[in-house]
């Protein structure tokens, strides 16, 4: 297989942060279906509301703000790389019409995702043979850690090195053209599915030690927000946060990563003040 035209990033689907944070601030009630996911999704809290609530009666930026800020990072990171285009899920079904002919990788990725500006670049160097090309991931939190799949070699590990939870993560999985055309897409959006529809279909992968994206996860993901049960715990938890990713080292290689985390723990302290 030759190298690739350009790469196609598909953003899953999330609440429409801005709105959420507009009515909420204007005073008008908010309804939790807005936000609260239409079908189950692992780690999701039960009790999803209250924890909101109780985030919004203690911090001065709302949770719904705090989360468009986050998704705006993550956009602004997005437009950043080189020979991208960037969808919504909902486009999805274009693929054929939009890209048929052209040779791509297909990215999915969360609305706290980040990619390195010179993937293109980093990719298009590389003769792909196999459906889709696996990659480390950096997830950015209070305590920061590389995904890796077992047994593999790692040139760069930031935080604590972890294995692979599932086939694929998050981010770190890419559709190669054939696939992507294929109408397979749409049962590779989420990582877990993902990873179970491709053993079950035989879908084959290469793993290449390059670090191409990271995910933000930050105190503001449903999946941290139970630790805020507790009002008298809420600065310390935050302040932690921002002390270990604010002194987390980067490698030189990493350096495109700054930039967002800097504007990161921008809005965290802003939620000490």
């Amino acid at each position: 297989m030759t190298s690739i035209d350009h790469l196609v990033f598909v953003m899953r689907q999330s609440p429409n942060w801005e709105s959420l944070a507009k009515d909420y601030e204007a005073g008008i009630p908010i309804d939790a279906a807005r936000y609260k996911p239409a079908e189950f999704i692992a780690g999701f809290p039960d009790n999803l509301e209250s924890l909101i609530n109780n985030w919004n009666n203690f911090f001065p930026v709302n949770f719904f703000r705090c989360r468009q800020t986050l998704k705006e990072i993550a956009v602004r990171q997005m437009h950043k790389v080189e020979q991208s285009v960037l969808l919504t899920l909902d486009e999805l079904p274009t693929l054929s019409s939009k890209f048929g002919g052209e040779k791509f990788i297909l990215f999915f990725l969360d609305d706290d995702d980040w990619f390195d500006p010179r993937t293109f670049e980093k990719l298009s160097a590389i003769n792909f043979v196999n459906d889709v090309c696996v990659f480390p991931l950096v997830r950015f939190d209070a305590n920061s850690f590389t995904f890796i799949r077992e047994a593999e070699d790692a040139r760069i590990v930031i935080g604590n090195r972890s294995n692979f939870h599932f086939r694929f993560q998050t981010n770190n999985y890419g559709l190669l053209y054939p696939l992507a055309l294929s109408g397979q897409a749409h049962e590779m959006k989420d990582h877990v599915a993902a990873s179970q529809y491709a053993d079950k279909m035989g879908v084959s992968d290469s793993y290449f030690d390059l670090i191409i994206s990271a995910t933000n996860k930050t105190p503001a993901s449903a999946s941290a927000l139970p630790q805020f049960s507790t009002p008298e715990n809420f600065r310390a938890i935050i302040a932690n946060y921002v002390n270990s990713l604010g002194g987390l080292a980067i490698p030189e290689e990493m350096e495109w990563v700054s930039q967002p985390i800097n504007e990161t723990l921008d809005l965290f302290n802003s939620l000490l003040d």
